[in-house]
């Protein structure tokens, strides 16, 4: 039985790595992530915190407490590992866990996707279907899109298993999933958009100048951010938010400081490198905008309208440590506006201090702890402040609570949590429920904290 104590003979300031292997779990399209949970920039380097927080809009986390990870863990079902030519993938949201099983031993691909509720112990089947596929078929992992898994080109309703082919072509297939959204932007800077609550329909199509050089520049791609209240915008160009409903634009004034890396093209008749300025990138605030214009801060309302601008820098460039602001998925414009005027983190929930060069300390709720190996994916708090998940692939605009975790600190003893090492990837279905796999076999184990 792999279950084993969490704790096992860890100290107070224990780095070991969470589990062997080095396979990262393939995205599928990308996720508005890295910067959405709000992050202070430190010479290029980027950190998310967040709380795992009770589902609100399109944000799902949940509140339950997970404190019993830090204690003995009890294995109560298995699935064993599936032949060489068949892979699985897994997808969970709250109480349902659905597993696809691929065989891809021809070129008509066969996906069996069953759904299961995991309230209690043991697996209670809800719904199985059957579907085909060829095997250059779109290649990215299954996900949640508001009520619907996207597997590949199916759109398939999580709650019935009734399913229907995508809205989109091959050609024009997503490449973004933002909440209940999906986006496409081509080369010629040509944008369109469907919503999960109606997806057989576009929303809109409208050509948005900028995109295509946003997306792709360094900080754009893995960066830009999207504000999610009433409305869910986002920023698409470095002068422009795009409201995801209805395509209306809003012009932002941002830039970068000259201290940015900036990107060098050559030219293919010339064979001249000549750099291109990186556009001005904005972080969604609770209740607005913040972004830099020439060594300055500017605050905004959610459609772009200046509030006010403090002589203050975001990016600072220097070394000083960097702190991560998330009591809450995003700070107010006060909270941001106080940190970066006072270094005032008192309403923080997690506050990352950098010691030395890939030396962490995380402050949570009082307590500290410590990693060597962090690299700067998303951190979470369990709603009873008790553990410290570090996500894989972690963003606060997914529609599922189900999420890859690299690591997790119990905060009272301030110790890493020993994760099984037999196994290269663990998912956390809700905070009562991690299952772990072996991604290559596909077999996966799932574990409850003891008392759960």
């Amino acid at each position: 039985d792999p279950a084993a104590s969490a704790d096992s003979d860890s100290d107070a300031d224990s780095t070991a790595s969470p589990a062997p292997g080095t396979r990262r779990r393939p995205r599928t399209g990308i996720i508005a992530a890295v910067l959405v949970a709000v992050l202070v920039l430190v010479g290029g380097a980027a950190i998310a915190v967040r709380k795992l927080h009770a589902s609100t809009g399109t944000s799902a986390q949940t509140t339950s407490p997970a404190s019993g990870w830090a204690g003995e863990w009890r294995q109560i079902w298995k699935f064993d590992a599936v032949s060489p030519d068949n892979r699985r993938d897994i997808l969970g949201n709250e109480n349902q866990f659905v597993v696809i099983d691929t065989d891809d031993s021809s070129s008509q691909a066969v996906d069996t996707i069953t759904s299961y509720d995991v309230s209690g112990d043991s697996l209670e089947k809800q719904w199985e279907i059957t579907v085909n596929r060829t095997s250059n078929d779109y290649g990215g992992s299954p996900s949640y899109w508001g009520n619907y898994i996207i597997d590949r080109i199916w759109l398939i309703d999580s709650r019935t298993g009734e399913h229907i082919p995508c809205p989109w072509s091959m050609q024009e297939y997503p490449t973004d999933f933002i909440g209940n959204y999906a986006v496409r932007c081509d080369t010629e800077d040509q944008c369109s958009a469907w919503g999960s609550d109606s997806p057989d329909h576009k929303l809109w199509t409208k050509k948005i100048p900028g995109t295509n050089d946003f997306m792709y520049s360094p900080q754009g791609r893995w960066s830009y951010s999207a504000y999610q209240g009433d409305q869910t915008i986002a920023q698409f160009a470095g002068k422009t938010l795009i409201n995801l409903a209805t395509g209306e634009t809003y012009n932002i004034d941002a830039n970068d400081d000259s201290s940015t890396n900036h990107r060098v093209v050559v030219d293919d008749d010339t064979g001249e490198a000549h750099p291109v300025e990186s556009p001005g990138r904005a972080i969604a605030l609770a209740d607005g905008w913040v972004f830099n214009r020439d060594g300055n801060t500017v605050f905004a309302s959610p459609t772009g309208q200046e509030l006010e601008t403090i002589d203050a820098s975001i990016n600072g460039g220097d070394d000083t440590p960097f702190t991560g602001m998330a009591d809450q998925p995003h700070p107010t414009i006060e909270q941001y506006k106080s940190y970066l005027i006072n270094g005032d983190t008192s309403w923080a929930g997690v506050v990352v201090t950098r010691r030395s060069s890939g030396n962490y300390k995380f402050t949570v709720a009082g307590s500290t702890l410590k990693s060597d190996d962090w690299d700067g994916e998303d951190l979470v708090v369990s709603g009873d402040r008790s553990l410290l998940i570090q996500e894989q692939y972690g963003s606060v605009l997914r529609t599922n609570t189900g999420e890859y975790i690299d690591a997790m600190w119990d905060v009272q003893n301030s110790r890493r949590i020993d994760l099984p090492k037999q196994y290269d990837h663990f998912y956390m279905v809700n905070p009562d429920l991690i299952v772990a796999q072996v991604y290559n076999t596909g077999e996966i184990v799932a574990y409850r904290p003891a008392g759960k």
